[in-house]
């Protein structure tokens, strides 16, 4: 999977954080085995303006967008969207404004934090974090 990085919020994100960026979508991309996904991807950089928002992911059938908000855990959300990335990739996971389709199941209007592929994503967030900080702390030190 190739992706391209576009920054939004170029006051935001500094040298040092699109470096750590860059470095954890190839590390998620390798870990969740998308490498050979022939559907690139697209990583926005930006601030939202939602308080509660840290980032989504789309699937617009030719391409993956992933989008990160500058939040105080924005390294944790990137390897929680790229799980979706993967979950579409892989057609586990389908959404449309007010129904999901998990596996072969519908979902109407599915609660988020107790969705399973929210349920998921967050499993998966929490282990490729703590593998990548173990992995790379000396790489930005």
């Amino acid at each position: 999977m190739r992706f391209k990085l576009k920054i939004k919020a170029r006051k935001s994100w500094n040298e040092e954080e699109r470096a750590m960026v860059r470095h954890a979508i190839s590390y998620g991309i390798a870990r969740l085995g998308l490498w050979a996904c022939p559907i690139g991807l697209e990583v926005i950089l930006k601030n939202f303006n939602d308080e509660e928002h840290y980032g989504d992911s789309i699937d617009l059938d030719d391409k993956f967008v992933v989008r990160i908000s500058k939040r105080d855990n924005w390294l944790k959300t990137i390897f929680h969207e790229l799980e979706h990335v993967r979950q579409y990739a892989e057609d586990e996971l389908e959404l449309e404004s007010g129904m999901a389709m998990w596996r072969g199941e519908r979902f109407e209007n599915p609660e988020y934090a107790t969705s399973p592929w929210e349920v998921m994503a967050n499993v998966v967030e929490e282990e490729l974090y703590e593998e990548f900080i173990a992995t790379t702390i000396d790489f930005f030190s």
